[in-house]
């Protein structure tokens, strides 16, 4: 997995609904974990996995916070 991202983006005083977060690989265990800290600090997600099945319960697992 490829991580390009700024730790800034992640502080509040920063934080822009401009910016969309791809997290490539999304269900492993490096990319559930960022996905759910980028989630709650309020950033749009797109996330993608070859497991659709792990897929789908993560994405409910980031709606539900």
């Amino acid at each position: 997995m490829l991580l390009l991202l700024s730790y800034d983006l992640l502080k509040p005083e920063t934080m822009d609904t401009k910016h969309n977060i791809a997290i490539v690989g999304a269900t492993g265990n490096m990319g559930k974990a960022l996905a759910k800290s980028i989630s709650k600090a309020g950033y749009p997600l797109l996330l993608n996995a070859r497991d659709l099945k792990a897929l789908d319960s993560l994405m409910k697992e980031v709606q539900d916070g």
